[in-house]
């Protein structure tokens, strides 16, 4: 199979030893594509020829063709906004890589177009021959019988097994897409290792410019995660979970400066521009934000916010991503669904608000999903249906899953590996069976103790972990969790340990570990 290392229209190749999905659109999303651009091409076409004739009409639009292609060679995308919203590639019919930018202008460009405009001269000149033989003189039906005529010549070959028209057929050339939607045909199915990595964070940090100096939120932080895993990131509040999650997503305020490396399936995204970052959005990677009633819009209906990422990213139509939603809604669990579509988010429980939100973040199968705190503020009952969903969706989508919590219990039972965040530093980081098993960090144990217990006699003080987080904004020594520490020894203070292999992928950060250690 040939290196497909730039095929997503996304601005991101894929990783080195991994085969993309391809996908070809159906016949009628295709022909939506040449409704929205070339039609209007071919129209200016036509009507230049008309009033100036064909040489000119031909060199005009010939001009405009080559610039086209000169624009899609720059921007590593379809020639048009159209194009862009459903994720289209060109790149070689036979080996499926990107044309360069020569290419483009060579074969896209020059050779499409003299035989392209050829055949469109002839589809122009057949209509006024035939009505000229017969005698009849009307201009109106010269136009719509010219215009049918070109439509034909340009759409009919999309009737063939890989939908190319006859400017990809001319130029040996082929419009692909990448996970585009159920509509779409697969001609090389995704198949991105499971030994490989989706998501790798080298080395992450992220700082804001405060008043009172440079706030460190996260601080080297590494972390691995494989397509279908789940990962949940612990601590509490101000230990740099939500700041984790949203500097992988890129979603960082202007005061924020983020250093280290982040690829998604092998491509270093942490150097893309925002715009770049942004297509990535919805079906790369989604979030589900800690506050639904802040995050959803209060003056559009929940149809409206549920649908604007299926016409906006994938380019589904109004009618099919209605359809799409109300079928999100079900899968959801939404009691009546297509009443819902209707409703403001006020006029919802913080449940069913969460739901909508998921629904949301899922609609466009995104490989990568971010649940920021999904469950706060709802109560124990409607906790556990939401996580139960995240679960189920996860696996029915083939998601990987990275789920934000301050509660231990939360990911006990939802994730296949636990990051123990404290002081914007990573401080244990394991598989949940083997960090569950045999803890090593003092901080996870204390976490793990102020979970509330059924079998806790009522009125019994809960345990909390005493004192509070250091100052972000200085550098101290020593472990960050040293004030705190019940176990705390003269070296805990004046050493900062560093992040160790205890085998087995289980990593801690504490120079006395619970258990003993390597």
């Amino acid at each position: 199979m040939s290196n497909f290392s730039t095929v997503a229209e996304r601005p991101l190749p894929f990783a080195q030893d991994a085969e993309p999905g391809v996908y070809l659109a159906d016949p009628s999303r295709r022909l939506k594509a040449f409704l929205l651009e070339e039609a209007v091409y071919v129209v200016a076409f036509i009507v230049i020829a008309i009033l100036a004739g064909v040489n000119v009409s031909l060199a005009v639009t010939s001009v405009l063709w080559l610039a086209l292609q000169v624009n899609a060679g720059r921007q590593k995308s379809g020639t048009s906004f159209a194009k862009k919203r459903m994720n289209m590639r060109v790149v070689d019919a036979k080996t499926l890589v990107p044309l360069t930018m020569t290419q483009m202008i060579i074969r896209r460009g020059l050779l499409a177009t003299l035989v392209g405009h050829a055949g469109l001269a002839i589809a122009i000149a057949v209509p006024t021959v035939v009505l000229n033989a017969i005698g009849l003189e009307n201009g109106l039906l010269r136009l719509v019988l010219t215009i049918a005529a070109v439509y034909a010549y340009s759409s009919v070959p999309l009737r063939n097994d890989r939908n190319r028209n006859i400017w990809d057929l001319v130029s040996g050339t082929q419009v692909i897409y990448d996970k585009f939607d159920t509509m779409t045909t697969p001609i090389v199915e995704s198949k991105l290792s499971l030994e490989s990595d989706l998501l790798t964070i080298d080395g992450l940090d992220v700082s804001f410019a405060t008043p009172r100096g440079n706030l460190k939120a996260v601080r080297d932080v590494t972390i691995n995660l494989r397509k279908g895993q789940s990962l949940g990131v612990v601590g509490e509040s101000g230990s740099g979970k939500t700041v984790l999650s949203r500097a992988t997503m890129g979603l960082l305020p202007s005061t924020a400066t983020r250093t280290g490396d982040i690829k998604y399936r092998g491509e270093l995204i942490s150097e893309l521009s925002s715009v770049e970052v942004r297509n990535l959005w919805g079906t790369g990677m989604a979030m589900i934000f800690q506050d639904p009633m802040t995050a959803l819009n209060p003056v559009r209906r929940i149809g409206d916010q549920l649908t604007e990422s299926l016409t906006e990213r994938i380019g589904m139509d109004k009618r099919a991503a209605t359809e799409r939603a109300i079928a999100l809604l079900k899968r959801v669990r939404i009691p009546d669904p297509e009443g819902m579509l209707r409703k403001f988010p006020y006029q919802l429980s913080g449940g069913m608000r969460q739901r909508i939100m998921i629904a949301i973040a899922v609609s466009c199968n995104p490989e990568m999903l971010f649940a920021d705190e999904p469950t706060t503020a709802l109560d124990v009952t409607v906790q556990a249906q939401v996580l139960e969903l995240l679960t189920e969706l996860r696996k029915e989508f083939d998601m990987s899953m990275i789920l934000v919590t301050h509660d231990l219990g939360v990911v006990a039972g939802h994730t296949d590996q636990i990051a123990v965040m404290y002081a914007g530093d990573m401080v244990e980081y394991a598989p949940t069976r083997s960090l569950f098993a045999n803890m090593k960090m003092p901080y996870t144990e204390a976490l793990l103790k102020s979970i509330p217990r059924l079998e806790t006699p009522t009125g019994t003080r809960l345990p909390v972990v005493e004192g509070r987080l250091p100052d972000p904004t200085k550098d101290e020594p020593g472990c960050a969790f040293a004030n705190r520490c019940e176990y705390v020894q003269d070296k805990c203070r004046a050493e900062k340990p560093p992040l160790k292999d205890d085998g087995d992928n289980h990593f801690y950060r504490c120079w006395f570990p619970l258990g003993g250690g390597k």
